[in-house]
């Protein structure tokens, strides 16, 4: 638009086809442009297609304009009736005017706004990518909770008995700040089986229970949806 100046050959000769062609081609990149620049100027972006009489953009958009700039297609077709167009980015004179200040921070807290909405609630990090060969390796079973006891001088360690179906087992699980003994006889479990025994506070641990942690530190068993017995394997 700058090289043909389409503002002065408007004046000598009003139908052009110059005019018209650089008119034409320059709505074409506006149109673009509303669509590449939304997620930097996302609150202007919608005001330019407002202008063009284009409709909102939605996912997908991109790769259609894509698609269509690769066959050759026009973005805004010839004989589209475009809006009056509007002041997009008011000129500031004073600046010492806050205004422009009071604008931006306007523009941030929206997009701030936006985007936790997006973000959604904060998960703990995955933990390095494994093999499907390093994930055989674990035997998880189901069992249920048949007895459960305090250890003296250990406030977060319960000592369980868990019937695996072939075989009791003695596990001591970290659960007494939430789960009394008798809360948990009884329960269903899913117990990574094979994992090498280790003495907790001079008790042999056998195994450990799978459990559920969210983000205020409530522990959950992790068991199957229906009552499948004990011993079965989880796959």
């Amino acid at each position: 638009m700058q090289d043909v100046s389409p503002w002065k050959i408007w004046k000598a000769e009003p139908e052009s086809e110059v005019v018209k062609e650089c008119l034409y081609v320059c709505l074409q990149i506006a149109s673009l442009l509303s669509i590449l620049a939304e997620p930097f100027i996302p609150f202007t972006s919608p005001k330019i297609r407002g202008f063009l009489q284009l409709d909102e953009t939605a996912n997908g958009d991109l790769q259609i304009v894509l698609d269509k700039l690769a066959k050759g297609e026009a973005l805004v077709p010839a004989g589209h009736q475009i809006g009056e167009s509007g002041v997009l980015f008011p000129k500031i004179n004073d600046r010492k005017d806050h205004s422009r200040l009071d604008i931006i921070n306007r523009q941030k807290e929206k997009l701030e706004a936006i985007l936790q909405a997006e973000k959604g609630p904060e998960r703990e990090p995955l933990k390095e990518e494994i093999q499907f060969d390093d994930f055989v390796k674990l035997d998880l079973r189901t069992g249920t909770i048949t007895a459960a006891e305090a250890i003296p001088k250990a406030d977060k360690l319960l000592k369980l008995s868990v019937d695996l179906g072939m075989e009791q087992r003695t596990v001591v699980s970290g659960i007494a700040l939430q789960y009394k003994p008798e809360e948990v006889v009884g329960q269903e479990i899913v117990l990574v089986a094979n994992l090498a025994p280790r003495k907790l506070r001079g008790v042999l641990s056998q195994g450990m229970i799978l459990m559920a942690e969210n983000d205020e530190g409530k522990l959950s068993f992790v068991r199957p949806n229906e009552a499948l017995g004990n011993g079965f394997a989880v796959k």
